[in-house]
């Protein structure tokens, strides 16, 4: 299998953001695309903040 995570980069990296789901602002710190696959079998990668 290969790396569980990676870092991309973001044009809103180092600027202020909001969580929609929490409500909760602050600045971007990173942005990974990560696999977020339970199995062996197939990768399932997402961008997560």
């Amino acid at each position: 299998m290969s790396e569980q995570y990676e870092y991309v980069p973001h044009r809103l990296l180092r600027r202020r953001v909001r969580d929609i789901a929490s409500g909760v602002e602050g600045v971007l710190m990173a942005v990974i695309n990560e696999n977020v696959s339970d199995a062996d079998v197939y990768e399932h990668w997402m961008e997560l903040a």
